[in-house]
């Protein structure tokens, strides 16, 4: 009856070890999964097309001004829609140090949550084998 139990024992302390394995493998895939440098290294040429169509997205249309003609003024005025700024103020753009800024802060942020996620994964797996030591 011992050498059951011993290859009980034996078959446990090997599915923990194998499990340890597993978990580690998927941590570090994980962390692979995650990493935007992974796919500008695989896939480059993807990338700059996605880096292109997100820049197209977001940079907003222009402003396209129509000169009404004057019954189209005349029915805007009668049905009191018809707005008129004297002196209408221009909008500020962004400058080159505020895009750097911003650009700089989102690398910081981005980074800060990377390392964030890799801590969070490495106490994971901590907390994960100080389990399987207690048992």
């Amino acid at each position: 009856m011992s050498s059951v139990a011993e290859r009980i024992q034996q078959r446990m302390q090997d599915l923990r070890a194998q499990l340890d394995d597993d978990v580690e493998d998927v941590v570090d895939s994980t962390k692979e999964f995650t990493d935007w440098r992974t796919y500008v290294r695989r896939y480059p040429w993807a990338c700059v097309g996605v880096a292109a169509a997100i820049g197209y997205l977001v940079v907003p249309s222009r402003v396209e001004l129509e000169s009404p003609d004057a019954d189209a003024l005349l029915e805007l005025a009668k049905t009191n829609q018809l707005v008129v700024e004297a002196n209408p103020s221009p909008q500020k753009r962004a400058g080159l140090a505020s895009t750097a800024i911003r650009t700089f802060l989102h690398a910081a942020g981005r980074s800060a949550l990377t390392q964030l996620g890799q801590t969070l994964g490495e106490l994971a797996v901590r907390d994960t084998s100080a389990a399987d030591e207690r048992e």
